[in-house]
């Protein structure tokens, strides 16, 4: 009897500790404020630990999250790890090699002794497993710890349609930094520039690449990407600021608030409260392409570049009342052509209400997630974001709304196989606004879900891990898409909300309703691996087969890319 009661207390132990930990300043977690970019692989990792009942308190649905709650994670499931399979198992120490930062000093590669044994040293180097870093240190009285580490790359870029292929041959570089204090400061900066020597229109088909303006505006072959956060975190207070890829809301392909692949975005992020119930505070500034204009300064005219000023402010409100059940509101803001707006700014101040007293000149959605875990091994949830909608009785209907939401669940095959899958209806005009600078979007790209409005999408995907940092997922995607009507010199000749662009006000069509239509079925195949550590191999396919109309063809992408380093 005591030992059995001993082992129903272990799981609760645990926990309490991670908590603890979490909120103590002095605690070596809390020593680690710094944040890791919403799309490392770690994220997918612990949500397929979560699904199969491992750390319920993972609240993955909300990106980019601290070393300190990273780590946290990885300690609990280390303190549990003969449950895991041998497969999760030496995953966890591949983590834990990363992200708990006396092992990452303790394991770096470039040392004296692999310095002095080259090139015999090569050999047992690239089996060693270790991570890439140029340096990892902790100071002598402790108070700081951080890393640097470099990267190159190749890559090759393929893409086939209209009977036609084009490839590009890619190199990149790049480096990733990251500093903690013990009294709560930390910052992460990444970057990386990708050239691509011919085809510079395959760069368009990854978002952040495309997404710059370096790349939109002035017809650059090169592309930079950069993640930068300052951070500062004490008990049941964080607060980062940065620029880089957020997340927010579940999902199978794209979460229907924000989506980690969007371009980056800046933003100033507050978190109050604990695992179970907390709150952030999202404030961000989105860019606009600049335009020319002149200025007169002591009777002489200036030539200058300018650019509107588009802002966004976003709060989201979570409890978990039992570790099978998680709830949270969430409202969303979109505003231009002004300075930050205290009332959005002001944390407590409902968006909802701020956005009724000054009329539509904003543009506000409103949502609520739900994720339900009855078992170990299953997780269903559901999602929704209400842009707008004329009378609240037509919200039963879904007519004249717009409105997007997604329901979806993942179920455990085995413990390294998870299959999900998931619907998202998308109302025409959904994240579009009248006035163009308040559409939820940047570079032109939803910054929600990528099928953007007047659409609808079946998804199922599968996932297994596998050893040396191995992800493979297989995925296919059923996508209808009312697009706006063209003639055949490719001119609208009627606006039914399918252009992420062109807003109206109050005029809602129902979904599809004299759209040009497209049903497309996508194929998807994603391969990562590190047969050495540190020599990333991924290889994604996307075969896309569209029947309908002439402004979408049929497509084939392929995206090879070899990488050393982080």
């Amino acid at each position: 009897m005591l030992a059995h009661g001993a082992r129903s207390v272990t799981p609760f132990v645990t926990r309490a500790a991670f908590l603890l930990g979490a909120l103590l300043a002095s605690g070596p977690l809390a020593a680690q404020s710094s944040l890791v970019p919403a799309n490392h692989p770690i994220y997918s990792w612990l949500e397929m630990q979560r699904v199969n009942g491992r750390i319920p308190e993972y609240q993955g649905e909300v990106r980019p999250q601290s070393r300190a709650t990273v780590v946290g994670l990885l300690y609990i499931l280390e303190r549990d790890s003969l449950s895991l399979s041998r497969t999760h198992r030496s995953l966890l120490r591949e983590f834990l090699n990363e992200f708990d930062m006396r092992r990452l000093v303790g394991n770096r590669l470039l040392t004296g002794t692999f310095i002095r044994g080259l090139p015999a040293s090569v050999v047992q180097g690239a089996t060693s497993r270790r991570d890439p870093v140029v340096y990892a240190g902790i100071s002598r009285d402790s108070v700081a710890s951080g890393a640097l580490y470099l990267s190159i790359g190749l890559g090759s870029l393929r893409l086939t349609q209209n009977g036609s292929t084009a490839n590009g041959y890619l190199t990149t570089k790049g480096f990733k930094t990251f500093v903690n204090t013990t009294f709560g400061v930390g910052i992460h900066a990444e970057g990386v520039n990708s050239y691509i020597n011919d085809a510079r229109e395959l760069l368009g088909r990854d978002d952040k690449l495309g997404g710059t303006y370096q790349y939109r505006a002035e017809g650059s072959d090169a592309s930079s990407v950069y993640e930068a956060f300052v951070s500062y975190r004490r008990p049941y207070f964080e607060a980062h600021f940065g620029h880089g890829s957020l997340a927010m809301g579940p999902a199978v392909t794209d979460p229907i608030v924000i989506r980690p692949t969007a371009p980056n975005v800046s933003f100033l992020r507050l978190q109050l409260g604990t695992p179970k119930l907390n709150f952030v505070s999202l404030q961000g500034a989105l860019e606009a392409d600049p335009y020319q204009t002149t200025t007169i300064y002591n009777g002489d005219t200036v030539p200058t570049r300018t650019a509107p000023q588009r802002w966004f402010a976003m709060q989201r409100l979570t409890w978990q009342p039992a570790k099978q059940v998680t709830f949270a509101l969430h409202e969303l803001v979109v505003y231009s052509a002004r300075g930050p707006d205290v009332d959005y700014v002001n944390p407590i101040n409902l968006q909802f209400l701020s956005q009724r007293d000054k009329g539509d000149r904003d543009n506000l959605f409103i949502g609520a997630d739900v994720m339900v875990r009855p078992m170990n091994g299953t997780e269903v949830f559901a999602t929704t974001l209400l842009d707008d909608i004329k009378r609240l009785a037509q919200l039963a209907t879904l007519d004249t709304s717009k409105l997007i939401l997604t329901v979806g669940g993942r179920q455990r095959i085995t413990q390294n196989v998870q299959l999900a899958g998931s619907y998202t209806r998308s109302d025409a005009f959904t994240y579009t606004h009248w006035l163009p600078l308040n559409t939820w979007e940047q570079g032109g790209k939803a910054l929600g879900q990528s099928i953007g409005p007047n659409a609808t999408e079946f998804a199922a995907r599968v996932t297994t891990w596998l050893p040396l940092r191995t992800r493979l997922i297989l995925g296919t995607r059923a996508v209808k898409k009312g697009l706006n009507p063209v003639d055949s010199k490719g001119r609208p000749v009627a606006n039914v909300g399918g252009d992420l662009l062109a807003g109206l006000p109050n005029n809602y069509p129902g979904l599809f309703n004299g759209a040009d239509v497209y049903n497309t079925r996508h194929l998807e195949f994603e391969l990562e691996t590190e047969l050495i550590r540190a020599l990333n191999i991924s290889l994604k396919i996307q075969d896309a087969k569209v029947t309908g109309g002439l402004q979408l063809p049929s497509n084939r992408f392929i995206d090879f890319r070899l990488r050393y380093g982080f």
